[in-house]
């Protein structure tokens, strides 16, 4: 897809992941994309509750992984960073599919604060463009930065 927005195109399964085209393309001046972010740990697992999930919220693009989240390197997380622009909308199934950690977490869901992105978390209700998202994310920013002083943040 351009930086203009043109249609998603065709993505191939090369073993990293797969990419799910949504049934009816939006058009390309659409903006505020509903794009998701599937992740089990191991090949064993399977992707279709979350898809489910994903595709019931609305999102237009799904990225897919099958790889543990303790990997630094999550190249289909990568690429949808890479395609977040502002006004779209970061949906995962649960917290823990985006973040390896805590600090991990926290930093992505700053940055996406940064970028003008807002995240939606389905199983853990959390929206960042609520009052109770906003200060939900506070707090657990608060308890890790009380963490991090103490010595006992991981």
């Amino acid at each position: 897809r351009c930086r203009a927005r043109c249609a998603p195109w065709p993505d191939f399964d090369l073993g990293r992941g797969i990419v799910k085209l949504p049934k009816k393309v939006p058009p390309a001046s659409a903006v505020n994309w509903k794009i998701g972010y599937a992740r089990v740990s191991t090949q064993d697992q399977n992707l279709s509750m979350q898809q489910q999930a994903l595709e019931e919220f609305g999102c237009v693009r799904i990225f897919q992984e099958k790889l543990s989240g303790a990997k630094a390197k999550r190249p289909e997380l990568d690429r949808l960073w890479r395609e977040l622009r502002p006004g779209d909308t970061l949906v995962v199934w649960k917290l823990d599919r985006l973040g390896r950690n805590l600090r991990d977490l926290l930093n992505r869901i700053h940055e996406l604060e940064q970028r003008g992105v807002r995240f939606v978390s389905l199983r853990d209700n959390i929206d960042t463009q609520t009052p109770v998202g906003r200060l939900l994310f506070a707090i657990i920013g608060a308890i890790w930065c009380n963490r991090c002083k103490s010595g006992s943040a991981r």
